[in-house]
């Protein structure tokens, strides 16, 4: 387990889950299951960004790395 998290590697991981995810949406146009998954997967991605953004802003105020 690696004992220093990039914090900005993660936000980067969670904006191409983002991409991804409103890709699916945009082909289930006509596969309504699909459609309505990929909107669950975006509130998920929507909430990690949240925690991610949250702990990048701790982080910058006190200049130190999370371990």
């Amino acid at each position: 387990m690696e004992s220093n998290i990039d914090l900005h590697e993660m936000d980067a991981m969670v904006r191409r889950i983002q991409l991804a995810a409103e890709r699916l949406n945009r082909l289930g146009e006509k596969f309504p299951t699909l459609a309505k998954n990929s909107l669950h997967v975006l509130t998920s991605a929507k909430t990690l960004e949240l925690n991610i953004g949250d702990l990048l802003h701790l982080n910058d105020a006190k200049g130190a790395k999370v371990a």
